[in-house]
């Protein structure tokens, strides 16, 4: 029978961090589990969906080795995306990993909207896991809640091991816990739904942000929820605007191409008149902002310190359908590196 040769802890985490620095010379957006000591997780989401997978029985004899892989940090990089998550585990060697998940099912989803009615008001309560029991006993219900059955997960790894589940699958899928405790709006990302869907359609999520003190580019990175673009009706539009410093979301961008900043995207040096600039200023799209940062040749780390926002922020506006709604001042930062691109290249 073929052992492959052992490799030390030391080994395998150097393997990682030389991986994980060769993907950033080459430009990619690095995601790797820095090593850790203690709970792999510690928030409700997190929790939740690693207590979820130690209940598969069948998971049981491959879990303590997949603890120890994601607490050495040999997870190299980790991405989850609708219905799928691809990793790269260091090992004996650098192994490819990739969990398929079923999206849940619209009528499964909508039930469980149904059984939230009302018992979801507010924003920090939802981020923080901080529901009533019977919230918490209908999304992390085995059987009908929001985290995959069994069945529903399929892997697939380059290792030699023939199991089912291999150790480097099974630190992946702690992995996905780990990465749940500082952005749990990937758990619904994940499954393919809309978690506003849970708030009543009157409550104001970017309003309910505010009055908890919570910043909206936060809070929707955090929760990968573009606050910004809720289609979520202003209760406040027959009133007086009170007079405020805070930079206030702009939920129609149409007003905006009076202001002198849009007024200098409109006119460009004649010299870079074949060029056509990727956004239009009054209808900014995801397409128009991911073809802007490719025409700059910038990775989104790189593109959102341009603008002065955060990589989360930029990837969720490149992941949002429709017309972009954003705050004034991410909206002008937009046109003007447009405008400065153009006038360069």
């Amino acid at each position: 029978m073929f052992y492959a040769p052992y490799v030390s802890v030391a080994q395998k985490r150097e393997v990682a961090l030389q991986r994980i620095r060769k993907l950033k010379k080459q430009g990619l957006d690095v995601q790797p589990i820095d090593p850790f000591r203690g709970a792999i997780a510690t928030t409700f989401w997190g929790k939740a969906w690693c207590n979820h997978l130690e209940s598969f029985a069948d998971y049981q004899n491959r879990l303590p080795r997949a603890r120890t892989y994601i607490r050495n940090g040999f997870i190299c990089d980790l991405q989850i995306s609708q219905g799928n998550v691809r990793a790269m585990v260091s090992g004996s060697s650098l192994y490819t990993v990739t969990v398929e998940l079923k999206t849940l099912e619209k009528d499964a989803w909508l039930k469980i909207c149904q059984q939230c009615q009302g018992q979801v008001n507010s924003l920090l309560e939802l981020l923080q896991g901080k529901f009533s029991k019977e919230v918490m006993s209908i999304v992390s219900n085995p059987e009908t809640g929001i985290f995959p059955k069994r069945k529903e997960i399929k892997y697939k790894c380059s290792c030699p091991d023939w199991a089912v589940l291999c150790k480097h699958a099974a630190a992946v899928l702690y992995a996905v816990g780990r990465r749940l405790d500082t952005d749990p709006g990937l758990l619904f990302t994940l499954r393919g739904v809309d978690p506003a869907d849970l708030f009543p359609a009157s409550i104001d999520i970017a309003t309910t942000a505010e009055d908890e003190g919570l910043e909206l580019d936060d809070m929707g990175a955090l929760f990968d929820i573009d606050l910004q673009t809720a289609d979520i009706p202003d209760l406040n539009e027959a009133k007086e605007e009170p007079k405020t410093t805070k930079a206030k979301p702009v939920f129609d961008p149409e007003p905006l191409k009076n202001t002198p900043t849009t007024t200098a995207a409109k006119t460009t040096p004649s010299h870079t008149a074949n060029v056509k600039a990727p956004l239009n200023p009054k209808r900014p799209t995801a397409n128009g902002i991911k073809k802007l940062r490719q025409l700059a040749n910038l990775t989104l780390t790189e593109f959102a310190a341009a603008l002065n926002v955060s990589a989360p922020t930029v990837s969720r506006w490149e992941k949002t359908s429709g017309i972009l709604c954003l705050r004034q001042d991410s909206f002008n930062a937009i046109l003007t590196f447009q405008e400065k691109l153009l006038k360069n290249l």
